[in-house]
């Protein structure tokens, strides 16, 4: 989903509110179901900033991504309860088992209706693939995968000139800071902005086992 988190970012960057959203080859389950039927059908949403560093935020509506299952593959390491199930409903703690079985959506009912959301405006109204109609990444090589996208970009300049916007949204997330005197709140994009600068300042840090395997 990194095209969905660059176009966001690039509608921020001439002074538009980016919204995008894809849905994806079924891994999760429905609010109350067991078989996967929806994808991780991720969303991402941009403010501009005035200073450059703008609101970005990039998630699944699943209860984690499917790159956060291969991590713990990888790594050995189990995940926590209550984010994957098996065919019957059985929590699966085993990030392998999570291919016969299914994520749950974040959230509960709250998560599957973002997702469906996703479904129906990425997948229905994009004329892509719904549902089990798009084709997974990692097996089917014979066909497209027939997922959907819709991207969007508001002029916030039809809506107020970018002074006052500037100014409007410095006063929510001024006012969002303040809710804790002692700091800690952070809006979605701000740790990004600082590894940003850290990463030009220092150049990028990368894992010894991703370098291996860049190496090999």
């Amino acid at each position: 989903f990194g095209a969905g988190s660059y176009f966001v970012k690039m509608a921020a960057d001439a002074g538009m509110i980016g919204l995008a959203m894809s849905n994806s080859f079924p891994k999760v389950a429905a609010h109350g179901g067991v078989l996967p039927v929806l994808g991780t059908n991720p969303f991402a949403f941009s403010a501009p900033a005035r200073d450059g560093r703008h609101v970005l935020f990039d998630m699944a509506t699943s209860a984690l991504a499917g790159s956060t299952v291969r991590e713990h593959i990888e790594s050995g390491t189990p995940l926590p309860q209550g984010l994957a199930i098996d065919a019957t409903g059985n929590p699966i703690t085993d990030p392998r088992k999570v291919e016969e079985g299914a994520l749950l959506p974040f959230g509960g009912a709250k998560g599957f209706g973002l997702a469906l959301m996703v479904e129906i405006l990425a997948g229905v109204l994009a004329g892509a693939g719904i549902a089990d109609g798009v084709g997974s990444m990692y097996k089917n090589f014979t066909r497209g995968g027939d997922n959907g996208h819709l991207l969007v970009a508001i002029d916030v300049r039809r809506w107020m000139p970018m002074a006052d916007y500037f100014g409007r949204m410095e006063q929510l997330l001024a006012t969002v800071k303040a809710s804790n005197p002692a700091g800690g709140v952070l809006f979605p994009g701000e740790v990004r902005w600082e590894r940003l600068a850290e990463s030009q300042d220092h150049g990028v840090e990368i894992e010894d086992a991703v370098l291996a395997v860049l190496a090999a």
